[in-house]
């Protein structure tokens, strides 16, 4: 059963649509939130977890209308979650009957799905065969690998360390003097890992669900990631026993440590009001969406703490993903989008003395919003021939003309 509770024109902080899913057949429970359609159709991940919350999917799909808004791309913002064990068995079937029940949405481009915790690019292409509509994968940044990385991952990660090494060096550090921790060791957190250790940074903590490994002259995360298993053992249990410098402690110990960058790379609200006063890093840069409570990050401010807003730092994957459709080559796709974080991240951090870099961002969120809210088809236009300008696209086309070529709706 499907229960749809659709809102227009209520607020910008809350959803346009509501919709649950509730399958006994299949033993899952959902939602899909349809954040914001003023800016363009919804797009956004299908998180796929056992204990994945409604109240956690709203946040995460205003995060993706941010994104969007703060780097001026024509969609909306949207979160899938699927409450369900991805390691199931069942996991094939859950996500073909999710992709049926989503099928209006997707065929009619109100809803553009993408890959997120528990789901991978493979799922996502799988719904849209299952559509039969593979022609909407053309351009897409689905089927798109980087020496066998998958590309969103690639522009994401990519992102968050442009995030990183300019935040740092805008707060007047040195690179290569900075320790760095990693909460959520996982896909992404690796890649971000091994990138980070290209420009010289130290990764002396990392973190998953169940441990955190320490070691302070800093830890090398690719022996880390082939680290081979003995059965009952774990990744870090095996770097500890090669590395005596190493040591274990409790997942949640990590944001206790005094690093100079802590990078949230996992679920939302790491950072609460309630354990902010626990934080000794200088700087939070997210991987993860929304990992800061916003009374937090105003605790954090005081302290002299600086959290650069997530929807600017880790918005790599959106913008590479944009920039796909428009069939900007590889190398200058990602030369695009880490320029794109640099000049976002140095934006909002410009105003930290009087107010937090969050709110600096929110501001030009609020301002994009409501001016396509008040001229939806000027704003359009005007958006997408900035972008226009931006690529050095061919003269001689109008906007509208552009816009049509990208299969990109005016309406």
């Amino acid at each position: 059963m499907v229960w749809f509770n659709w809102r227009r024109d209520i607020s910008m902080l809350e959803p346009e649509a509501v919709i649950r899913f509730e399958n006994s057949r299949h033993g899952f429970d959902g939602v899909l939130i349809l954040n914001s359609t003023v800016l363009g159709p919804c797009s956004g991940g299908v998180r796929i977890l056992p204990d994945v919350t409604e109240a956690e999917v709203k946040l995460l799909a205003e995060a993706m209308t941010c994104k969007n808004a703060f780097f001026n791309i024509p969609a909306g913002g949207a979160k899938t979650g699927i409450a369900f064990d991805p390691a199931s068995g069942r996991r094939e079937k859950v996500i073909a009957d999710f992709g049926r029940a989503v099928s209006g949405l997707i065929k009619n481009l109100r809803y553009v799905p993408s890959p997120d915790m528990g789901s991978t690019e493979s799922d996502i292409i799988s719904i849209y065969k299952q559509l039969h509509s593979e022609c909407l994968l053309r351009n897409s940044i689905l089927t798109k690998t980087v020496r066998g990385i998958p590309f969103a991952r690639l522009c994401t990660a990519e992102g968050v360390v442009e995030a990183v090494v300019t935040s740092i060096r805008i707060t007047g550090k040195r690179v290569q003097d900075c320790s760095v921790a990693i909460e959520g060791f996982g896909r992404l957190g690796k890649l971000i890992g091994e990138m980070l250790l290209d420009y010289g940074l130290k990764i002396c903590a990392i973190s998953d669900e169940e441990q955190a490994l320490f070691q302070e002259g800093g830890i090398d995360v690719r022996a880390v990631s082939e680290s081979g298993q003995r059965p009952g053992s774990t990744a870090f249990e095996e770097y500890v026993r090669a590395n005596r410098a190493a040591e274990l402690k409790g997942p949640s110990m990590i944001v206790d440590e005094p690093m100079d960058v802590l990078i949230p790379s996992a679920r939302p609200l790491l950072v609460t009001k309630s354990n902010a006063d626990r934080v000794q890093s200088k700087l939070i840069v997210p991987c993860a969406n929304v990992p800061v409570s916003e009374s937090a990050e105003i605790s954090l401010a005081e302290r002299g703490i600086v959290v650069v807003p997530d929807f600017v730092a880790n918005a790599g994957g959106v913008l590479g993903g944009f920039l796909c459709r428009l069939n900007v080559p590889t190398e200058a796709l990602r030369s695009i989008v880490r320029e794109k974080i640099r000049n976002g991240v140095a934006q909002v951090l410009q105003c930290m003395d009087t107010r937090t870099p969050s709110e600096t961002a929110r501001r030009v969120v609020d301002k994009r919003l409501e001016a396509a809210r008040r001229h939806p088809y000027k704003h359009k236009i005007e958006l997408l021939w900035q972008w226009k300008r931006y690529l050095s696209s061919p003269g001689g086309v109008s906007a509208a003309g552009w816009y049509a070529r990208h299969r990109l709706s005016l309406k």
